[in-house]
């Protein structure tokens, strides 16, 4: 099973010297396969594979895209998926 799909993900951050909160928003395009046998090849051994690419809407001057794919990655793939 192949599953697509693109989430929109509103993230807050907070200034690192200022006491100011701004918003990243990103579009995140999203690949799910779902094996119906786990295959030993994968390297977790999990029945699934997760790929995802991220399209930046808007970001704070003083965010990294790097600090975006941690918030990201701190999240479970279904709340990125039903989001």
């Amino acid at each position: 099973m192949i599953q697509r799909g693109k989430t929109e993900l509103v993230f807050k951050f907070e200034h690192p010297e200022v006491d100011i909160q701004e918003e990243a928003i990103v579009e995140v395009n999203w690949i799910y396969v779902l094996e119906i046998r786990p295959s030993l090849d994968n390297d977790y051994g999990e029945p699934y594979d997760f790929t995802y690419e991220v399209e930046v809407i808007k970001m704070p001057n003083w965010v990294t895209l790097n600090e975006i794919e941690e918030e990201i990655n701190d999240m479970s793939i279904f709340d990125i998926m039903n989001h």
